[in-house]
């Protein structure tokens, strides 16, 4: 008999079975990102008026208030902190949120599910990784911006890699929830 670890109840741990489940996993992230980008103009749009816009008009706010003679800080914060603050939520607005807990709802309700029940992946995972797989793109490209910005201002890289591994598993948990509520309806 081989020696079978038990954790591996059922399952044989090579790495073909290993290269098979990150097959998969990539062909998902991949088919999600090339679904969202197939209207490029649309994508692109939403991102920046669901980023630049509202940025636009807080940095307006910001610099009405502080226009004001004698004005230099607000509720304890100057000018230069809020505007680092208006700049971080902007790009953490745009890692949050996103309709992939609604596509699984709407599986579920529509009866189509049960075309995925017949593949042999996990269809909470699929649709987290299909449907995370913009937000993976947006989040790098904030990423990026955040390093910039953290550059310029003299902030905490380590602060920002930490905060955007914390928005990235908030969305995970904002998954997961939704997915478990839905599966209980489903029931």
């Amino acid at each position: 008999n081989k020696f079978q670890h038990p954790f591996a109840i059922g399952r044989d741990l090579t790495l073909n079975s290993l290269s098979d489940a990150l097959t998969w996993r990539w062909a998902a992230l991949k088919n999600g990102l090339l679904d969202s980008m197939a209207y490029r103009f649309e994508f692109l749009l939403g991102v920046l008026s669901s980023a630049v816009v509202p940025l636009v008009i807080q940095l307006l706010l910001w610099n009405a208030i502080f226009s004001q003679p004698g004005q230099t800080q607000l509720v304890g914060m100057s000018r230069h902190d809020l505007v680092m603050y208006t700049i971080a939520r902007v790009l953490f607005s745009q890692i949050r949120g996103g309709d992939i807990d609604f596509e699984l709802a709407e599986l579920i309700r529509t009866g189509q599910l049960s075309s995925y029940l017949l593949k042999p992946v996990s269809v909470i995972e699929f649709m987290y990784l299909r449907g995370s797989a913009p937000k993976f793109l947006v989040s790098f490209i904030c990423l990026v911006c955040g390093v910039v910005f953290v550059g310029i201002s003299g902030g905490s890289l380590t602060r920002l890699a930490g905060a955007m591994t914390l928005a990235l598993v908030g969305n995970l948990i904002h998954f997961q929830i939704s997915a478990a509520l839905s599966v209980v309806a489903f029931y």
